[in-house]
C-alpha cells in the first residue's frame, strides 16, 4: 500500500511536464524518466526499418465502396430493396 505522502508525490511528478511516469516492464513500482530521453528512445525503436516496415498497399476504401455500391444496385434491381433505401445505405 502507498501512503498519501507517496500519492501527492507521484501526482506532481506526473504533472511536471517534463517528465513521464511509467509502470516498470517487470514488478512492481514506478518508473520516472526524462520525456526528451523516453521520446528519443521510442523514435529509435520505430525508425528500425528491420522491425517496422511502412504499409505500401493501395488503399482499397474505393473499390470497396464501389463493390457495395454495385451489390446495392443488384438488390434493387431484383426489388429487395428500394432507392431511397439505396441512398440511406451508400457509404
Amino acid at each position: 500500500m502507498m501512503k498519501q505522502g507517496h500519492y501527492q508525490a507521484l501526482k506532481e511528478l506526473q504533472s511536471s511536464p517534463n517528465l513521464i511516469v511509467l509502470k516498470p516492464d517487470k514488478g512492481h513500482g514506478v518508473v520516472v524518466v526524462d520525456k526528451n530521453e523516453y521520446v528519443a528512445k521510442i523514435m529509435k525503436i520505430l525508425d528500425d526499418k528491420h522491425k517496422f516496415k511502412p504499409d505500401l498497399a493501395p488503399d482499397n476504401v474505393q473499390l470497396i465502396e464501389k463493390q457495395i455500391i454495385r451489390e446495392l444496385q443488384i438488390l434493387m434491381l431484383y426489388g429487395f430493396i428500394t432507392e431511397t433505401q439505396i441512398k440511406q445505405l451508400k457509404p
